[in-house]
């Protein structure tokens, strides 16, 4: 009978492990347990959703459905309609974070009950890769990143990016006055949404951006006007300047997904 119990427990510790029940990060005992780096670059919260573009270079322009970071800073995207976003800040307390964590994020959605893919890298089947929603959570030592494929539905995560979106109670719009700017020439197409760039009046040449083949950071007023035109703008934005016709991307540090730091 001993020897029965003791295998019946072997395989259910087997199965837990399996199911990435193994690897569960231990749940803080209360919401005045849970702790973080309070870096304003480290990403204690985010809500994001990956895939479904064969464009890496309009890819820069994205900006995850709602994030933390580590100084209470919240950014969230806004959606208006078709090719019309806002992207809201707001500054959160510390308590305002250790209960969303705590209460909306472990206890009642049981995040870490889901298998964590930070270390995980799934192969390229095709150019173009699956839309999937993404969480990731970095408290406590600990980074948690699930998805998707983990077994919840698009309905767990925007319960989660509702709940992260209320966090907001003074959201302001944010505009950007200073960003990496990437110009690419491309093939004229009598089909996509353009707009002219007059590179006199916004003191930026497309031209020169574009010669460097590289991200230039930029301060001023272009870089909030081409924000606020890809923000309202269809996908295929282009902008012309001269006979030329160019993708832009404008990436805003701790803002937009993969922005690089700001040059020290």
């Amino acid at each position: 009978m001993i020897m029965r119990v003791r295998l019946l427990i072997t395989l259910l510790v087997l199965l837990l492990t399996a199911c990435g029940g193994g690897d569960q990060p231990a749940l803080p005992a209360s919401n005045s347990n849970v702790t973080w780096d309070t870096s304003p670059s480290t990403i204690v919260f985010r809500a994001d959703v990956t895939g479904g573009t064969q464009d890496p270079l309009l890819d820069r322009n994205w900006v995850p459905d709602c994030t933390i970071y580590g100084d209470g800073r919240l950014i969230w995207l806004n959606n208006l309609g078709v090719a019309n976003t806002q992207v809201l800040e707001d500054q959160l307390t510390a308590d305002q974070i250790r209960i969303f964590v705590f209460n909306n994020l472990a206890v009642n959605r049981g995040i870490y009950n889901y298998p964590d893919r930070s270390k995980q890298v799934r192969p390229a089947t095709s150019d173009v890769q699956p839309v999937v929603e993404v969480l990731t959570l970095n408290v406590n030592g600990t980074l948690h990143i699930t998805d998707a494929f983990a077994g919840w539905d698009r309905a767990y995560y925007d319960s989660i990016v509702t709940d992260c979106h209320a966090l907001s109670l003074q959201p302001v719009l944010f505009v950007p006055t200073a960003a990496w700017v990437t110009a690419q020439p491309v093939a004229y197409d009598p089909r996509a949404a353009a707009v002219p760039w007059d590179a006199q009046a916004n003191g930026l040449s497309l031209q020169e951006t574009a010669a460097s083949n590289d991200r230039r950071w930029v301060q001023g007023q272009a870089v909030g006007a081409m924000w606020n035109l890809i923000r309202t703008s269809a996908p295929d934005l282009v902008f012309y300047e001269g006979d030329t016709q160019y993708r832009v991307t404008v990436e805003v540090p701790n803002v937009t997904r993969d922005a690089p730091a700001a040059p020290g």
